[in-house]
């Protein structure tokens, strides 16, 4: 049973979510309401399935190392998927894994595949 945060509806149950091949935990998912209403459960369960087992969407090789290295070290982990040609979402987990938010990125921050 998923018991919901009381401080805001931005959580997903992840006891509905099935089991993972994680890499780490993922702690509080956190996600705003209207992501939420934007996108489909199936949608954001493949993004975070993808973020926990390593594959870091479209950033190129510099994070995906990055990423790597916080693994090891105990760093932020951030991930970049492409939901259509003009939409991206991104996914990042706190340095201590106390919590991962989905979010939607800025353009103007929007970095492409190095690769």
């Amino acid at each position: 049973m998923c018991t919901p945060d009381t401080t805001s509806s931005n959580t997903i149950c992840m006891a509905e979510m099935p089991a993972m091949a994680a890499r780490f935990h993922h702690g509080k998912l956190l996600i705003s309401n209207a992501l939420q209403r934007a996108l489909t459960p199936e949608i954001i369960r493949s993004i975070l399935e993808r973020h926990l087992s390593g594959d870091w969407g479209e950033y190129g090789k510099h994070f995906a190392q990055a990423n790597e290295r916080s693994l090891a070290s105990g760093g932020e982990i951030e991930s970049m998927f492409a939901i259509t040609v003009m939409v991206q979402v991104g996914v990042s987990t706190s340095h201590d894994k106390r919590d991962t938010t989905i979010w939607i990125p800025n353009h103007s921050c929007w970095i492409p595949n190095e690769n």
